[in-house]
Order: C-alpha cells, then sequence, then structure tokens
C-alpha cells in the first residue's frame, strides 16, 4: 500500500482560501460527533441487555413467589393440626433467655 504524500496544500481551508485551516471547533465537532455516536452505540447495547436481564429476573421473581405460596398453603395446614394437637402457645428456652412461640 502506498503512503499518500501530504502536503500544506492538502489541508482543508476555509473558502478556498490560503493559509486558513479549518477552525479547530469544526474538527471539535467532528469529535464530539463521533463520541456521542460511540455513546448511543454503547447506551442500546446496554439497553437490550437490561431488557434480557430484566426478563430473567422478573422470571425468578414469579417463581420465588409461587413457592411462597405454596410453602405458605402448606404450612398453614400443618399449623392448623399441630393447633389442634397441642397447645397452641410454647417456651422454648435458649441460653438465659426463654422464647415464647405462638402457633397460629
Amino acid at each position: 500500500m502506498k503512503k499518500e504524500i501530504r502536503s500544506l496544500g492538502s489541508i482543508k481551508t476555509l473558502m478556498n482560501m490560503k493559509h486558513r485551516s479549518l477552525p479547530k471547533a469544526e474538527r471539535s465537532n467532528d469529535a464530539e460527533l463521533y463520541l456521542l455516536k460511540n455513546n448511543l452505540a454503547l447506551a442500546q447495547r446496554e439497553l437490550s441487555s437490561v431488557s434480557k436481564r430484566k426478563e430473567i429476573v422478573e422470571n425468578k421473581i414469579r417463581e420465588i413467589e409461587e413457592r411462597i405460596a405454596e410453602l405458605e398453603s402448606e404450612a398453614g395446614i400443618t399449623r392448623s393440626k399441630s393447633a389442634a394437637d397441642s397447645h397452641s402457645i410454647k417456651t422454648m428456652p435458649r441460653g438465659a433467655i426463654k422464647v415464647m412461640k405462638v402457633n397460629y
């Protein structure tokens, strides 16, 4: 690949006036435009990954809520059986503190 030889004549000028190169503001605008496009692409990629992650988390939450409902219904059945079989108030010693447990 042949290298392009650049000279002062190849520098962009304003309105083809000699010795007046492109102003710094325009170069900074080009750089800012590039950065903004790059940031936009990154944000779009992040949004798509967040959407996928959100679906996964929502499924986990739904499964956990279903399991909690199952356990609560099972616990309600066992509590009603145990309350009918024995006293509803029990004391259990734990070290120097007595803990009172109430079964509903």
